[in-house]
């Protein structure tokens, strides 16, 4: 219990400078969302791959439709909040996130037929107040797209922590290293594939006539060819892959793995704490965009974290979870 909890901390670290990146990437640098959120997915799988080394698995793992299922999931579920930081500070996109907690005990219910107790139904009312206050407060004009945005990324985001629990080859891995190299496979293999269905839609979008491309209004939000080659997406994505990402990823899944799904969601709320902090910061030596922590904003938090907090201690206080089994080193 104890090992489950201090991996699912070490993730929400990386996962709150992670927001806190992709924040700054999207307001200051103004970087692509797509071919950002890809390169860095692909360098993060790499990164995963050289810490792995040679090894099996490999071959099973591009055969099983869960890695597919998982990795395209994955580069779209980080697309889109990387879409939200144009319309939301990284403070908020990690709070309206954590519906991901309500998403986590229904899908965990339907698939794994898990039990939702009233403690976590209770949790979950507190949770999703929190969110509401949070988008009370929000600019009108963004609030509607970042809400969008948020929910399917967390929507996603939860579907790829089911099929990672499901993973019957990263299952199969009883290592670190086998699991960094399962990983990092599913993360090249999907990038690659991501980045070429969105360059084919921009060599599409490139041969239409103006006129022509209102019929397709889906094939507006694609990038212009520019994108591709943009130096300060390609190298603001590099550092996040490398950075962040890649060791993010790596202690998520251990953790899933460790903990459970259901504990590593509602561990996960804790981020709004460590991303205000950094974001706060950040504000008074970067360009990074002000923002108000409103009276609303830190009751919105308060409401997330208390009832979080609410569902962990009924959890672990009175009837502790079965956790995953552990993952030696070697």
């Amino acid at each position: 219990m104890k090992k489950g909890l201090v991996l699912c901390g070490v993730t929400v670290l990386f996962w709150a400078l992670y927001a806190v990146y992709v924040r700054y990437a999207a307001a200051v640098w103004t970087i692509e969302p797509m071919v950002f959120s890809s390169v860095a997915t692909l360098t993060a799988g790499l990164t995963m791959l050289m810490i792995a080394g040679p090894g099996d698995l490999g071959r099973s793992t591009l055969r099983d439709p869960h890695t597919w299922a998982y990795g395209l999931l994955d580069v779209a579920s980080i697309t889109l909040a990387v879409g939200a930081c144009f319309f939301a500070t990284a403070t908020e996109l990690v709070l309206l996130l954590r519906v991901d907690v309500v998403f986590g005990l229904i899908l965990a219910w339907l698939v794994f037929g898990r039990r939702i107790r009233n403690t976590d139904m209770i949790g979950s009312v507190a949770i999703l107040t929190g969110c509401a206050l949070a988008t009370a407060q929000m600019a009108p004009d963004h609030v509607g797209y970042a809400v969008l945005l948020i929910a399917l990324a967390s929507l996603t985001r939860v579907a790829v922590t089911v099929i990672s629990e499901r993973h019957p080859t990263s299952n199969a891995a009883d290592t670190v290293r086998k699991r960094c190299r399962i990983t990092g496979m599913i993360m090249l293999v999907s990038a690659l594939v991501f980045l070429a269905a969105v360059l084919f839609g921009t060599l599409v979008k490139a041969t239409l006539a103006p006129d022509a491309l209102a019929l397709y209004p889906a094939l507006a939000v694609l990038p212009d060819a520019a994108g591709f080659i943009d130096p300060i997406t390609l190298t603001a994505a590099l550092g996040l892959g490398v950075l962040v990402y890649a060791p993010a990823t790596y202690f998520y899944l251990y953790a899933v793995r460790v903990a459970g799904t259901e504990t590593f969601f509602m561990m996960l709320v804790y981020q709004p704490i460590l991303t205000i902090g950094l974001e706060r910061a950040l504000r008074d030596v970067t360009p990074l965009p002000a923002f108000e922590a409103t009276p609303v904003l830190m009751a919105a938090i308060l409401c997330v974290i208390g009832g979080s907090t609410f569902m962990l201690g009924a959890r672990y206080l009175k009837r502790p979870p079965t956790p995953g089994l552990p993952v030696p080193i070697d």
